[in-house]
């Protein structure tokens, strides 16, 4: 998948930042705060990542991508 960054403060998940798995270099900054909307969840388990729900890539020169993150592995939608 490449780096994925985790932003915390102490125990509260803030972001995860990462450059779009697709190849495009697009940089992803997605919040894991629940008061933000959109949002999502992360669970962290035996050193492995998963994120809730999907990441859809768009907006301004989005590529389109669609993907989850799970166990530190890109499953494509």
């Amino acid at each position: 998948m490449g780096t994925l960054l985790i932003v915390k403060d102490g125990t509260f998940y803030k972001w995860a930042r990462f450059q779009c798995p697709c190849g495009c270099g697009q940089k992803q900054v997605i919040s894991l705060q629940s008061n933000h909307n959109p949002h999502w969840s992360i669970y962290e388990r035996n050193g492995t990542i998963t994120l809730q729900p999907s990441v859809h890539v768009n907006g301004q020169g989005g590529c389109g991508a669609h993907f989850f993150v799970r166990n530190n592995k890109i499953d494509w939608v």
